[in-house]
């Protein structure tokens, strides 16, 4: 029995392991992604007699937080909230962890129950669903505290922790960099005392894929405070420590969203020409047609590579870019357009994509615009 389940939790972990390397290549992999996770949690529900409670948890809750990226950044909602909804096992509910702290411990317990909690909080905050993701946001205060920085070690804790900050931003409960800078740093420090290890949840590429994307994330509060040459600093070594972590080949939407920022830095500090290359060069990376070589902006209706709300949250900063550059009003005000009813038909009835910028922050790993309306 002892072997059997040795073997079993084995083939789990590969099969997780194998979900982790095709979610790190990037949006065209999703399908791998999907393949490999319900693999493994179809061999942990098969074989829960043989297994330990701990593992099933572990092996489920990560099953899911990959699940949950890859159809977040597809907009594929409702099987995100699937995922995490009050019907999903009963191995990653919060009860089942009470239940369950005595056997795994109540170390673990903790962080098991945040990691469920903020997954469900992350899924609610990018629906703009604020009274759900608050109620999600507090479970995990209530377990971990309200200071990240007092959090348990667990380098798991550091997924969570990077969509907190985001979250409390987007609430205006936090302003500055702070949050951010503390979570690119322990995911940093986590990342090289892993080396080259693929485990569950401690990944030296996954928890590299975090620090970047709450250095993004402070990046963008930057901007936001029109601290633009910090922010143009930022973005830049950001820029190159992607392409050194990730291959500087065949760039991806990620690339895409970093170079955008960019040119919102360069327009916010009146280098409009440059500006203008940045976006259209994100342009290409976010959508459009490779085969051709055009961009989103040359063909609308062609393949997004990301969430449709940073091609609508692009168009509308390229949209104020055109409207300062002499005798292009006219092409300002059909890119507009154009940003507005993306925005409408694929994103959100309510509201606005300018609106939802104001406070929100684009999530490097999904690939989208967090806000709250």
């Amino acid at each position: 029995r002892e072997s059997q389940g040795l073997e079993v939790e084995g083939l789990a972990r590969l099969a997780l392991v194998s979900a982790e390397l095709a979610y790190l290549e990037g949006s065209d992999r999703a399908a791998e992604v999907e393949a490999h996770c319900e693999r493994a949690m179809a061999m942990v529900s098969e074989n829960d007699e043989l297994l330990n409670t701990k593992f099933q948890s572990e092996c489920s809750l990560f099953a899911r937080h990959l699940l949950t990226l890859v159809y977040l950044a597809q907009g594929d909602d409702q099987s995100a909230i699937d995922l995490t909804s009050a019907y999903a096992d009963v191995d990653v509910s919060a009860s089942a962890y009470d239940f369950q702290s005595s056997i795994m411990g109540k170390r673990s317990k903790k962080v098991m129950a945040g990691l469920y909690e903020g997954m469900k909080g992350l899924c609610d905050h990018a629906l703009g669903a604020r009274d759900l993701s608050e109620e999600n946001w507090e479970k995990v205060v209530a377990t971990l505290g309200r200071d990240v920085a007092e959090w348990e070690e667990d380098p798991q804790l550091n997924h969570v922790m990077k969509n907190y900050a985001m979250y409390r931003h987007c609430t205006g409960e936090a302003s500055g960099t702070e949050d951010f800078d503390f979570v690119a740093s322990k995911a940093e420090k986590d990342c090289a005392s892993h080396g080259e290890s693929s485990a569950l949840w401690g990944s030296s590429l996954l928890l590299k894929e975090v620090a970047l994307s709450a250095k993004f994330a402070a990046a963008q509060v930057l901007v936001k405070g029109a601290q633009y040459e910090e922010a143009e600093r930022r973005l830049e070594a950001l820029l190159q420590e992607y392409e050194e972590a990730f291959g500087g080949e065949g760039k991806n939407a990620k690339q895409g969203l970093i170079i955008m920022k960019l040119g919102e830095v360069y327009a916010g500090t009146n280098r409009l020409t440059l500006a203008e290359g940045l976006y259209r060069n994100a342009a290409k990376l976010l959508g459009g047609d490779a085969a051709t070589g055009l961009s989103i902006f040359d063909d609308p209706a062609g393949q997004v590579r990301c969430h449709e709300s940073c091609i609508a949250l692009l168009e509308s900063k390229y949209s104020d870019l055109l409207k300062v550059v002499p005798k292009r009003d006219a092409e300002a005000a059909k890119v507009l357009e154009r940003s507005q009813e993306r925005w409408k038909e694929k994103v959100s009835s309510l509201g606005s994509v300018q609106e939802a910028s104001l406070q929100g922050l684009v999530d490097l790993q999904t690939q989208r615009l967090y806000y709250f309306t």
